[in-house]
């Protein structure tokens, strides 16, 4: 489902919403010249995604009531641009209607009491439409439109040039566009009519004849001002104003939307009376087929309710775009200015009394208030208003400093002698009279204590666990004895690595290993010595023994994975090791460590492992007179613990199996 609240793109123009504040004629500018009245109303609406003003005559022949605005006037334009300032000042996008009455007017209020002008000479018979002419005794003078006379076809072309003149002077004024007034039985729609035009002309007669005048009079503007700039408003199958139904009133309107599509419009805006038995005066099968016909945008207004409007836009029948794309409202902007909102939130909507919709001043025009959300007194005492909120932090600081403040008394009465400073937020006691220790002095967090942990030295090393193997010395196969080797064949022996390296076998290959000590890093050589189990003893720490086989052709390739930040650690001789010097093994010994993603080499353990130590100590750190029974003019609408490093697992003895080559011949060492 589509929603009336998100912004949308009308010819390149961004509207803030789907809502559009349909044109109503409100009768509030005696001398046809907006005031500042009239920039505040249409201000106060301005968040609708779309304002049309009321309609706006485009000459003195067009008007159809007295107190009603123009465009053709200097003062007139200096007028508007009041409005569209107070608009913009809002962000709103605001488009004004212009328009000619035809026959619905009255000669008195005609240039030199002239009959109007339509495309008959028949007068308008409707008991709900009456013109006002004037004031009479300071009351509003109001009568029945009088008979007019058919233009002649040399004339059309005037009133043509009439509409794009106003639709200019609405752009100087500042306007965002022009919508041109095609309905509600005035001037162009008595064209439309075959019941009302009975021309025989080639503005009379068939469809494409009677659409003529309406078509030619947009593409002047188009021409004027620009196609995007440009709607139109258009009512089929409404009664008003003596416009009686014929046959073909879908089949003349879908060859206009044909027409206004080619022309590349903003939009048609259709008004859909509701009617009597409950149902609006446009059917939603010829929205289908209009929308086939236009490409452009549609407004629909008609007493529409949000569920209703964005129905409409989410029913596309078959179109992307939904039978509509923007929701018009007219009567509800009158009392509610903040129409939006009340639709965006379900706020109820105010009513406006119909005395107060035509003429006047402020009264029933710019008085209305935007709704206010009623407030639970109950709420409003407690912290979670705003108001609350904020008397609550203030009566917490206030008894923070008196804290303080009390706590400094008791500090200074607490000295034995020599009256102390009175107590004050910024005195701060001398030590003499404070009681040792200082109870302002914070204790330290209990983790930071390093006296729990006892460091061995040198304290950064980290020694490995003495389980599961113990490494008094290299031993064979199976754990944890040692297995002799014997001379003829000699096969490698197995070192268990330490996890996550599994244990890796040598290949028979005779090599010459060094065990490197990890300093300094010098390989020293290993004598021969009679086919004996292996034991190296290291000499005096961090020297290891390195033992380095010559007669034995068989290579051991031991993969051992530091894990890191371990160190190398030194190691104690022990007594059942052999001596330091040199010896010499029938196999090949333990192959030097690498950096730390590289094995390290064998290293015995001592007997006893010291406690840990953690490497670091992170502490939790805008007047017409009106009378009684006037009818409206038409077109109204917290810091964490300090960790301490678990010591890695001790290597243990790998098994045997195929490993990486080991460095043939050559010293490895750790990289510093």
């Amino acid at each position: 489902m589509k929603s009336l609240f998100t912004p949308y793109n009308l010819a390149g123009r961004r509207l803030a919403n789907h809502i559009a504040m349909a044109p109503m004629t409100r009768s509030r500018t005696p001398d046809t010249i907006p005031h500042e009245d009239t920039a505040l109303y249409y201000a106060q609406r301005a968040g609708a995604g779309l304002i049309v003003s009321e309609c706006i005559a485009v000459s003195p022949e067009a008007m159809s009531s007295i107190a009603t605005p123009g465009l053709w006037t200097q003062d007139q334009i200096r007028g508007w641009k009041k409005v569209t300032d107070a608009v913009h000042k809002e962000d709103g996008v605001i488009f004004a209607q212009i328009w000619h009455a035809g026959r619905a007017s009255h000669s008195d209020i005609q240039p030199g009491k002239a009959a109007p002008v339509s495309s008959t000479d028949k007068t308008l018979k409707d008991d709900l439409f009456r013109v006002v002419t004037g004031l009479e005794n300071g009351q509003p003078k109001i009568v029945s439109p009088s008979q007019p006379r058919g233009l002649k076809t040399e004339e059309m072309p005037r009133i043509s040039r009439e509409f794009a003149q106003a639709a200019e002077n609405a752009i100087r004024a500042g306007f965002d566009g022009v919508e041109i007034h095609g309905a509600n039985g005035y001037l162009f729609e008595q064209f439309l009519n075959p019941n009302i035009n009975d021309r025989s002309d080639c503005y009379g007669g068939s469809v494409e004849n009677r659409v003529r005048f309406l078509v030619e009079t947009l593409q002047a503007v188009a021409d004027r001002v620009g196609p995007s700039r440009v709607g139109v408003r258009l009512s089929p199958f409404s009664t008003r104003l003596d416009n009686p139904h014929y046959e073909s009133i879908a089949e003349t309107y879908i060859l206009l939307g044909r027409a206004l599509s080619r022309m590349g419009l903003a939009y048609v805006h259709f008004n859909s009376e509701m009617l009597p038995s409950g149902e609006r005066a446009i059917p939603e099968s010829f929205l289908r087929l209009f929308r086939a016909a236009f490409s452009g945008t549609i407004i629909l207004a008609g007493s529409l309710d949000r569920a209703e409007a964005e129905r409409l836009m989410s029913q596309g029948g078959g179109f992307v775009g939904g039978l509509i794309d923007i929701a018009s409202f007219g009567r509800p902007f009158i009392a509610n200015p903040d129409l939006v909102e009340r639709l965006r939130n379900g706020w109820p909507l105010a009513i406006a009394d119909p005395a107060v919709f035509f003429g006047g001043g402020s009264k029933g025009y710019t008085d209305f208030k935007p709704y206010e959300v009623p407030v639970d007194p109950a709420k409003a005492e407690g912290p979670a208003t705003a108001l609350g909120r904020r008397a609550e932090q203030l009566r917490r600081a206030a008894h923070r400093v008196e804290e303080r403040r009390r706590r400094e008394a008791r500090a200074a009465s607490a000295a034995p002698s020599a009256p102390a400073a009175p107590p004050a937020l910024t005195a701060r006691p001398t030590p003499e009279a404070l009681p040792a220790p200082k109870p302002a002095v914070a204790k330290k967090p209990e983790p930071v204590k390093v006296a729990a942990v006892k460091a061995p030295e040198p304290p950064k090393a980290v020694p490995a666990k003495p389980e599961p193997v113990k490494v008094a010395a290299v031993k064979a196969p199976e754990p944890p004895k040692a297995a002799p080797v014997k001379p003829e064949p000699v096969k490698p022996a197995a070192v268990k690595a330490p996890e996550p390296p599994k244990a890796v076998p040598a290949k028979p290959e005779p090599v010459k290993a060094e065990v490197k000590a990890p300093e300094p890093p010098k390989a020293v050589p290993a004598k021969p010595e009679p086919v004996k189990p292996a034991e190296v003893k290291a000499p005096e720490p961090p020297k290891a023994v390195p033992v380095k086989p010559e007669p034995v052709k068989a290579e051991v390739k031991a993969a051992v994975a530091t894990p890191e930040p371990q160190k190398v650690e030194s190691v104690k001789p022990d007594p059942q090791n052999v001596d330091s010097k040199p010896v010499e093994a029938p196999k090949p010994a333990v192959a030097p460590s690498q950096p730390p993603k590289a094995p390290d080499p064998v290293v015995l353990k001592p007997a006893v492992s010291p406690r840990l130590v953690p490497e670091s100590v992170r502490p939790a750190s805008r007047e017409v007179p009106f009378v009684a029974g006037m009818v409206p003019p038409a077109g109204m609408p917290a810091a964490p613990a300090p960790r301490v490093p678990v010591a890695p697992a001790a290597p243990a003895a790998p098994k045997s199996g195929k490993s990486g080559k080991a460095a043939k011949g050559g010293k490895s060492g750790r990289k510093k």
